[in-house]
């Protein structure tokens, strides 16, 4: 606190497309440029938070941070006007429901950012970009989105638009029909192809038109199982061989 932080307790990190720090703290959140620290707290009938004890922020582009307060009200904090917007509210407003966050999923590379429910099936996609479009938000449950049948595990998304849907129960490309039940776990994306691993150890492709996912045939021992903490990653070209983490 010498320094400049707010509080000693810090919930999380995250860098912005300008580079500059990002802490989520017991007493608000922080800005880090290098030389200082600079604290923004929600004040009262302006930008007022329900809580300064702030749970998880992500990082938007250059728009601003998305922030989660520990009693999970969601906020995006714009950096250019230094303000807090109340999106739950915004939700309230909406759907006459409180919506109360437990994880963001952003991508630089595309618009849309998903925000997942805690303790509920039900989901926010919004379109960010340059900044948050509240027109845009969809508030997506299994009525409006039978795919998000269960509750939705993470999602990841590319450059080109394809959103995948993790669910306790399996995996949908969000906007189609195209789902698999499965313990799926790891995604990574080579030119048009998409791979799939689960946690299994099955491997499965997906090339964007396809419309399916095709099984891959690699050589393991019913034994394997792919580990959680690791991921499907590409070895140097010439070698055309995939590291699965078994």
């Amino acid at each position: 606190m010498r320094d400049g932080l707010s509080a000693n307790v810090i919930s999380d990190i995250g860098q912005d497309a300008n580079g500059l720090m990002w802490f989520s703290t017991y007493n608000g959140l922080c800005c880090y440029d290098g030389y200082r620290f600079i604290t923004f707290r929600g004040t009262e009938g302006v930008d007022q938070l329900t809580s300064n004890r702030i749970f998880k922020i992500k990082p938007e582009g250059k728009a601003g941070i998305w922030v989660i307060t520990y009693d999970r009200r969601l906020y995006f904090f714009d950096t250019a006007t230094c303000t807090y917007l109340d999106i739950s509210n915004e939700v309230l407003k909406k759907t006459g429901q409180l919506f109360l966050a437990r994880n963001i999923y952003t991508n630089d590379g595309y618009a849309h950012t998903w925000i997942l429910g805690h303790k509920t099936t039900t989901c926010l996609r919004i379109n960010t970009k340059p900044s948050p479009h509240l027109d845009s938000l969809e508030v997506l449950t299994s009525k409006e989105s039978p795919l998000i049948q269960q509750k939705v595990r993470k999602v990841w998304s590319d450059e080109i638009g394809n959103e995948w849907v993790f669910t306790d129960r399996g995996i949908a490309l969000y906007s189609t029909k195209l789902s698999l039940e499965g313990d799926f776990e790891h995604i990574t994306k080579i030119a048009d192809k998409t791979y799939i691993a689960q946690s299994s150890g099955l491997l499965w492709l997906y090339i964007k038109g396809a419309g399916k996912l095709k099984r891959i045939p690699i050589a393991q021992s019913p034994s394997h199982k792919l580990h959680q903490r690791r991921s499907i990653q590409p070895t140097p070209y010439r070698y055309r061989k995939w590291c699965t983490g078994f």
